[in-house]
C-alpha cells in the first residue's frame, strides 16, 4: 500500500469502517482508565500496590457499571464540531451517576464500612480526571487526523 491508498482509506473512511472496533476499544480503555485509577488512589492512600480482594472487587464493579452507564449518556458518540464543555458534561454526569449506584450498592449491602472512604474520594476524582483527560487527548488526535486531511466527511 503507497501513500496515496493510505491517505485516500483514512480519508475515504478507514476509521469510519471500523467505527465498531474503535468504539469497543475505547469502552475497554476507560474499563482500564477506572480501575487504573482505583488502584492509584488505594496506592496513594495506603502507599501500597497490594489491593485487598474486597478492593478488586470494588474495581470490578466499578468498571462494570460505567460500561453500563457511559453509553448511556453518549459518551462514545462522537460529535464533530460539538463543544468540548458538552463532552466533559456528558462525561461527568455518567461518572456521578456511576458513583451514586456504588454508593448506594455500598449502603444496601452494609459494605459501606470495609472500604476507606479518602479512598473513594480519590478514585472518583482521579477517576473523573482521567477519563476528561483521554477525552481531551482523543478530540485532538482527532483534530489533527482532520487538519492533516484525513478523517474528512465529504
Amino acid at each position: 500500500m503507497n501513500d496515496t491508498t493510505l491517505t485516500r482509506e483514512l480519508s475515504g473512511g478507514l476509521l469510519r469502517q471500523h467505527g465498531a472496533l474503535f468504539n469497543g476499544v475505547l469502552r475497554l480503555f476507560d474499563m482500564g482508565l477506572i480501575a487504573l485509577a482505583g488502584w492509584l488512589a488505594y496506592f496513594w492512600r495506603y502507599q501500597t500496590f497490594a489491593l485487598p480482594a474486597e478492593y478488586e472487587v470494588a474495581l470490578l464493579i466499578g468498571a462494570l457499571i460505567a460500561a453500563a452507564v457511559l453509553p448511556r449518556f453518549g459518551v462514545y458518540r462522537i460529535r464533530r464540531g460539538g463543544s468540548l464543555l458538552e463532552e466533559v458534561g456528558r462525561v461527568s454526569a455518567a461518572w456521578w451517576l456511576v458513583a451514586v449506584v456504588m454508593l448506594v450498592i455500598a449502603f444496601f449491602a452494609q459494605m459501606g464500612a470495609d472500604y476507606s472512604r479518602l479512598w473513594g474520594v480519590g478514585w472518583f476524582v482521579l477517576g473523573w480526571a482521567l477519563l476528561l483527560a483521554s477525552r481531551v487527548l482523543l478530540r485532538s488526535a482527532l483534530n489533527r487526523l482532520r487538519a492533516g486531511g484525513r478523517n474528512i466527511r465529504r
